[in-house]
């Protein structure tokens, strides 16, 4: 215990376990900034797999009834009188 940073005591050097840590940390890349664009990362095209399926199934899901949202009514609505 005598490599042990101690507190008041500020001439020990850290111990090699506490430098062996910062060297881990550093070389992780704590700190730097994060990029969703990782094309060489499988996590990323799984994400954009899901995402893609989701969307997909949405559209496919809402798509029948999106046209109960339109303001327009459609062409063949019309009554045959109303053009009469």
């Amino acid at each position: 215990m005598t490599d042990a940073i101690l507190p008041g005591n500020t001439t020990a050097e850290p111990s090699t376990g506490k430098a062996a840590q910062l060297a881990a940390i550093r070389e992780s890349g704590w700190g730097r900034p994060f990029r969703l664009f990782q094309p060489h990362n499988l996590a990323f095209w799984v994400y954009v797999l899901g995402v893609g399926a989701g969307t997909l199934t949405m559209l496919r899901y809402f798509g029948p009834k999106a046209a109960f949202y339109n303001t327009r009514p459609p062409a063949s609505s019309q009554s045959p009188r109303a053009s009469a």
